[in-house]
């Protein structure tokens, strides 16, 4: 059984020649490291867990409106029935417009995305990790979109607009959700998704 000292965060475990006068207290010396108690390196508050200032928390929020550029489209069905949802496409207009006025302007935001922020160790572990993630909800509905034209799953009627309002929606959800996680100062944890965005960092 491991021996350790419960109140020294140094690596020398107490009773291994550690010297027992820097222990704050002398009876752990003679207690084992509880399994029920969490490890040290547990303990270390991570980077993503600390509570970042307020403009860091506006730009990773700002991040997700690229995926939602690209999802907004989906919603086209729905705007007939509710048409204050198209509101939700003021935000992206600097988007659609960049996209317009640059040739192949999408492929360039992705690439300063990707490598000015994403790959810059200067740039805040928050922004970092919501730009990357919101790259990688992006990927996914740019390749939901192409599944939609290689399927022809407008043409269908009933069908088509269905998955096209399933898709819609679910962006909607994931980045209202990530935005309102950041300008809390939480952590936009999706599962999965997160955990390939953490080994990637």
């Amino acid at each position: 059984m491991a021996w350790r000292c419960w109140c020294s965060r140094g690596p020398p475990p107490c009773g291994a020649g550690a010297d027992l006068s820097k222990c704050r207290w002398q009876r752990c010396a003679r207690q084992p490291w509880p399994s029920w108690a969490p490890s040290l390196k547990a303990l270390e508050v991570s980077p993503s867990m600390q509570d970042p200032p307020i403009w860091q928390r506006v730009l990773a929020a700002l991040a997700y409106l690229l995926p939602w550029s690209d999802a907004f489209s989906f919603g086209r069905g729905l705007f007939g029935l509710f048409p204050a949802l198209q509101w939700l496409g003021v935000p992206i207009l600097p988007i659609a417009l960049l996209e317009q006025a640059v040739p192949f302007g999408g492929l360039v935001l992705f690439l300063v995305l990707f490598l000015a922020v994403v790959r810059n160790n200067k740039v805040p572990y928050v922004i970092r990790f919501n730009v990357l993630q919101a790259i990688l909800i992006d990927i996914v509905v740019v390749l939901v979109s192409l599944a939609f034209q290689v399927l022809q799953l407008g043409a269908l009627d009933f069908v088509g607009r269905t998955l096209s309002n399933t898709v819609f929606i679910g962006i909607l959800v994931l980045v209202l959700f990530a935005v309102v996680q950041n300008l809390r100062g939480k952590e936009a944890d999706i599962p999965s998704l997160s955990e390939a965005v953490r080994m990637q960092l």
